[in-house]
């Protein structure tokens, strides 16, 4: 086979009786490679035609080959294959007759440029933008090759508060006025045109006021959810799979961080109930097998679509210095379960740590549920004679949620279910000896007095909130879809 590279048609060739036209084969339109970028495929960047017989001619006949050669980075490689940012291509085409000539045309080295970024995902601003509130960024997502760079500025009301960015978590300060701006602009680059460019921005907004927020004063609050502005964590929770313990805020209970720190098919059993009043007396549990779960086999306990507490026999939260003897307001919101089994018949939210609810002594005092099929809900209230002054309802076991209040003022009491008519009773205040430590779902003097259901919240004052008693009340039903009466 004769082989000529890149001999133009105008050639000519000595042989022994002199000058002789070569046997020449022409492109048409000579073969060449163009830019390549990252992700093409040499193919895709050869000219039109360039591997094509028809764009070839010989004066000895039909052109029976057209072959590319390919190096990639000095290796042999394919037109069919792709090729990333700063690889070196070459490619040069041998085109063959069928009288066995062949003409190798050069069609160019190229380095392979990268691609400029794009966007694929703007960025996001998570969490309430309010004041002294935490909101966390989420960058945006970009393609391009090389990776791209990307670069952020956070501004609040126009002031650039890059710098005061902890990881991607800022917090908002004290003082900043609802209705500023938080934005964040963010740039991806990689040295490749252009810039991809993405903005996000929310508008402060008014600190949360929280139940506690509308209500202050309260001696004790446990809850799931946020009850007060200041309110960080709600929960301490133990990992059935592990022991790991970790505090959670209420965004993270309901959200879904919890369930999934405890993880698929596990149970996560409640450690500490904090309380939101600010008084610190959170209700507490070190022994594991006396903790109710809020998680149960990877599934956030809710009860009307809530996080809840699920409490069986013998879990209980032991509460120290709290007082509620000389004047008492308690809102609890708590399940009507079926109170099932047992000697005796009752069932305490709330007692004091060393006196039974239903203790007919007049030393009892808290709130409880009885069981049978019509079950009754207890105020005894804090009396300082040996009469049993208790006041309560009878109604069906339905296991729905409910709301009861309990007021205790001046020898006065009075006991509602869901806001309804009061049933109320009179008693002889104490005058000392008050306790100091209470429980949460069961009494110390017999071992059969545990409840057992699933449990909201429960918020105690001690004071007399009789005035607001309504608003709380719907405050609490509105957050629980309970119905008043």
């Amino acid at each position: 086979m004769k082989i000529v590279a890149d001999i133009s048609t105008t050639s000519r060739f000595l042989g022994p009786r002199g000058p002789v036209t070569p046997v020449v084969i022409t492109a048409a339109v000579p073969p060449a490679l163009g830019a390549l970028r990252d992700g093409d495929s040499v193919q895709d960047a050869l000219s039109q035609g360039a591997l094509d017989p028809d764009n070839y001619a010989s004066v000895a006949g039909a052109i029976a080959t057209v072959d590319a050669d390919v190096t990639i980075n000095g290796a042999a490689g394919a037109v069919t294959d792709g090729v990333v940012f700063s690889d070196v291509v070459s490619v040069a085409v041998t085109v063959a007759d069928v009288a066995g000539n062949a003409r190798i045309f050069g069609a160019g080295t190229r380095t392979v440029q990268g691609l400029a970024p794009a966007a694929l995902r703007a960025p996001s601003i998570a969490g309430s933008p309010a004041p002294g509130s935490t909101v966390t960024l989420t960058r945006g997502s970009y393609s391009g090759s090389p990776a791209p760079v990307l670069t952020g500025t956070l501004r609040l009301d126009g002031e650039d508060v890059t710098a005061d960015l902890s990881g991607l978590d800022y917090v908002l300060p004290d003082d900043a006025a609802p209705g500023a701006v938080l934005a964040y602009d963010e740039t991806a680059s990689n040295g490749f045109a252009p810039e991809a460019q993405q903005s996000v921005s929310v508008s402060v907004v008014a600190a949360a006021t929280g139940l506690l927020d509308s209500y202050p004063g309260a001696a004790g609050a446990w809850s799931l959810r946020k009850l007060a502005g200041a309110t960080t964590d709600v929960v301490r929770v133990r990992r059935g799979s592990d022991g790991a313990e970790a505090n959670f805020t209420a965004e993270e209970v309901a959200g879904g961080t919890l369930a999934a720190w405890v993880g698929a098919g596990n149970d996560g059993f409640v450690v500490t109930l904090f309380d939101q009043s600010g008084n610190a007396r959170h209700a507490t549990q070190a022994t594991a097998s006396e903790q109710p779960r809020v998680v149960i086999s990877g599934a956030l306990v809710t009860k009307n679509g809530r996080p809840a507490t699920d409490v069986a026999a013998g879990n209980a939260l032991t509460v120290s210095g709290l007082s509620l003897e000389e004047t008492t307001s308690i809102f609890t919101a708590t399940e009507n379960a079926t109170q099932t089994s047992g000697g005796s018949i009752h069932r305490s939210i709330l007692a004091g740590r060393t006196e039974d609810v239903y203790q007919s002594n007049g030393r009892g005092y808290g709130l409880g549920v009885s069981r049978g099929g019509a079950s009754a809900v207890i105020f005894k209230m804090p009396e300082n004679s040996s009469t049993a002054n208790a006041i309560g309802f009878t109604f069906p076991e339905n296991g729905a949620l409910f709301l009861l209040t309990a007021l205790a003022q001046n020898g006065s009491g009075s006991l509602r279910v869901n806001a309804a008519t009061p049933e109320t009773g009179s008693y002889t205040p104490r005058t000392g000896n008050f306790l100091t430590e209470y429980q949460l779902f069961k009494d110390s003097n017999n071992a059969d007095r545990k409840y057992r259901g699933r449990f909201a919240e429960l918020i105690a004052y001690n004071s007399d909130q009789s005035a607001t008693r309504a608003t709380i009340e719907q405050a609490i039903a509105d957050h629980y879809g309970i119905t008043l009466s």
